[in-house]
């Protein structure tokens, strides 16, 4: 699952006064119903970005997991996955994770995800969350364990320009690029990420810093990546 972008939840409601029809986990609802309930979700080297609750309407109500919606009894593994520009309802805080389960983040970014108020009212993450490490957070709303503070090369509450919009950035599927600068460059563990980015370009590659993966599902190359030339 490289890339999910774009998709909504609920039908918004319509008028000043008319609250909209919602439903949680716009980019990945997992469910809980029937025999088997205890399940696992695993994404790597991945992209959750502009899913909306309420089509992103002001008028929605009640849904949450902008990206993510982890139900109860079920574990959720992200490592190197960027959630960014997912919204949820005005009342919600689960911007990219609404997580009722258990989910454990490593070399992960949560990056400009807010709800239906504005762009300013950012929220990464409701429930809880266990950080393995190496993860970026613009606001977790969540209480993060093993402590407030994270663990090793953990940087939560950062504000600034660490991820741009989505769009294409080479390789299949669209990413969301990171500035020249941006927190997130040379800033995750070698020891667990993948050989490669999403757009399937080699990691890591010294950014500015050191040669270490970046923080998310892209790699940050300071130079332009030159392809091949084809001649017809």
């Amino acid at each position: 699952m490289p890339a999910l972008s774009y998709n909504v939840t609920g039908t918004g409601g319509a008028g000043t006064s008319q609250n909209g029809t919602s439903g949680n986990g716009a980019g990945i609802y997992v469910d809980t119903t029937g025999s088997d309930n205890h399940r696992s979700l695993t994404i790597a080297t991945s992209t959750l970005s502009n899913n909306q609750t309420s089509y992103g309407l002001t008028n929605g109500v009640g849904g949450d997991g902008g990206g993510i919606y982890n139900n109860f009894n079920i574990t959720a593994n992200l490592t190197n996955v960027t959630l960014a520009y997912n919204t949820v309802d005005k009342p919600q805080i689960g911007g990219a994770i609404a997580n009722f389960g258990i989910a454990n983040v490593k070399n992960s970014l949560f990056a400009d995800n807010y709800n239906a108020y504005g762009i300013t009212n950012l929220n990464d993450c409701s429930g809880s969350l266990n950080s393995l490490g190496y993860n970026i957070m613009m606001e977790p709303g969540c209480t993060v364990s093993p402590n407030p503070g994270g663990t090793t090369g953990d940087h939560f509450f950062v504000r600034g320009h660490i991820v741009d919009p989505l769009q294409a950035n080479g390789g299949p599927t669209l990413t969301n690029a990171f500035p020249p600068g941006s927190l997130a460059i040379d800033a995750a563990d070698n020891s667990t990420c993948s050989p490669t980015d999403q757009r399937g370009f080699a990691r890591p590659v010294f950014g500015g810093i050191a040669v270490r993966c970046d923080t998310g599902a892209f790699e940050f190359y300071r130079f332009a990546v030159r392809l091949p030339l084809l001649l017809r």
